[in-house]
């Protein structure tokens, strides 16, 4: 016996399992808005003043809501684990810092020590505290759900939009806080986030946090 449905009950139906999705896993599903790529890499052009575009996936994540591979600050390859006795910048100096070339004249990350740069290419790199303080006061946040992935949807001036997932630091806080480096060392190494608040600290260069690049 076939069972037939009006199209009204179908409606309803198809409702029914619309909110049970979302309370599962809140928005099942987002569509990174693609400005353009680079290297193979998509970036989204939120607007800003500055012109800088935000990658639309983390440092080795294939989609919006991936977490992707952690990193020491200053450092270009994974580790199986992040700690003070094998970090490489953890207690240096920001003159032995200049003087070894690992960060420029203002104070930010040069391309051979840049993850973004050494791991996507030439054209990108990590953003830096100027740029990070941009987004954070150009932008719109919203705490929100995707794929089970809690994170910030950050929408720009132009209406598009990232997804930025609380990827925690390494295994630890995974899906109630996000930690990204930042390029710069003055006073400043990363910035974080949970559903509640938002800003940036400095020091702890030896932790193993996101990255998400950025281009120009």
């Amino acid at each position: 016996m076939k069972i037939k449905f009006k199209k009204s009950d179908l409606f309803f139906i198809c409702a029914i399992i619309a909110m049970a999705a979302y309370e599962l896993g809140g928005l099942t599903s987002e569509k990174a808005d693609v400005t353009g790529e680079r290297n193979g890499h998509g970036y989204v052009d939120l607007g800003l003043p500055s012109g800088t575009l935000w990658a639309t996936n983390n440092l080795g994540a294939t989609k919006p809501e991936g977490y992707g591979s952690y990193y020491a600050w200053g450092e270009i390859k994974t580790k199986a684990t992040y700690t003070i006795d094998n970090s490489i910048w953890y207690d240096v100096g920001l003159d032995e810092l200049k003087s070894q070339g690992v960060i420029n004249s203002s104070g930010n990350l040069t391309s051979g020590y840049d993850a973004a740069t050494a791991n996507w290419g030439a054209g990108w790199r990590m953003p830096t505290l100027d740029e990070i303080k941009e987004l954070k006061s150009r932008c719109r946040w919203s705490w929100t759900t995707v794929n089970g992935v809690k994170g910030y949807k950050v929408t720009g001036p132009s209406g598009k939009s990232i997804f930025l997932p609380a990827a925690g630091a390494e295994s630890y806080l995974v899906g109630s806080i996000g930690y990204y480096w930042g390029s710069t060392a003055y006073d400043f190494s990363y910035f974080a986030f949970d559903s509640d608040n938002y800003d940036w600290y400095g020091n702890s260069r030896g932790l193993g946090l996101s990255v998400r690049p950025v281009s120009e």
